[in-house]
């Protein structure tokens, strides 16, 4: 899912003999900007993540980061913000309190041409390949069907009512695609 489903493209383009099928939902691999798909989320993620690029800024507005606001930038990522657990987020929030996480992050970001350029990549992939996008995932349709088309052979399913983190949001929904192939 997201960062993972561009991942796993990209390891399917390098290993093709040792990938048998490859499931990506949501790829995140239409960055065109620093943090740009969490940043379509709403204003908030926008703002909040848009300015921890910025030195100084970026690692004070981490650094004040709660759960509030991890709330509502996660929550963008959600057809319904309602259906965002709260055990998983008081988690989200423990782990980003682990010392130094909140800079690796900021460097996972900070990484985000490497996600576009994976794309590149995929014209490799021999594998089968599924890929599943939410409704409301934060790709745009013309974003989801350039995958597609770098995937020749590859399968889309969109999930209704569904956002970027459909794994959490619509878990039935992926798990009928996913054992129905």
């Amino acid at each position: 899912m997201s960062i993972g489903g561009a991942l796993a493209l990209t390891v399917a383009a390098a290993i093709p003999r040792r990938v048998e099928r490859v499931f990506a939902s949501n790829p995140y691999d239409y960055e065109t900007r620093y943090g740009d798909g969490l940043r379509r989320g709403n204003w908030l993620a926008n703002l909040i993540i848009g300015s921890l690029q910025i030195p100084i800024l970026g690692p004070f507005n981490a650094w004040i980061e709660n759960q509030m606001v991890l709330g509502k930038i996660m929550g963008g990522g959600y057809h319904d913000p309602r259906k965002l657990p709260s055990d998983l987020l008081a988690e989200f929030g423990r782990v980003a309190q682990r010392p130094g996480y909140k800079r690796i992050a900021r460097k996972v970001l900070a990484g985000w041409r490497s996600w576009s350029e994976a794309r590149d990549r995929y014209r490799l992939v021999s594998p089968p390949v599924t890929l599943i996008y939410g409704d409301s995932d934060w790709s745009r349709p013309n974003e989801r069907e350039r995958t597609r088309a770098r995937l020749p052979d590859a399968r889309m399913f969109t999930l209704k009512d569904t956002g970027h983190f459909s794994a959490v949001e619509n878990p039935l929904g992926l798990a009928r695609i996913i054992l129905g192939s």
